[in-house]
């Protein structure tokens, strides 16, 4: 029908997936880059800079939130297929 299973990090570390699923690495992108060189398309999802239930500044105005600061700069200069990694690794992550 055109679904298609995209899967968190952990299920492709059991190195039991199928060949087909999407990968999303929130563990850091050591784990997207072993993905997409295993033949996994998949979706930049690290906890840092991307997990928005984290404080956006240190004001002690801020509300409650998880982790360390996080801000609009951080987001903006996230690479999600650093200019490290292969050709054929990078154009696994849409």
């Amino acid at each position: 029908r055109g679904a298609r299973a995209v899967v968190w990090d952990e299920a492709f570390g059991s190195g039991e997936l199928r060949p087909d699923p999407g990968v999303m690495p929130w563990r850091g992108l050591g784990v997207g880059r072993r993905a997409a060189a295993a033949g996994h398309e998949g979706v930049g999802t690290p906890v840092f800079p991307l997990y928005f239930d984290s404080a956006e500044s240190t004001s002690p105005e801020e509300p409650a939130a998880i982790g360390d600061t996080i801000t609009v700069a951080d987001v903006a200069a996230f690479v999600p297929a650093p200019a490290e990694w292969t050709d054929e690794e990078r154009s696994r992550v849409p």
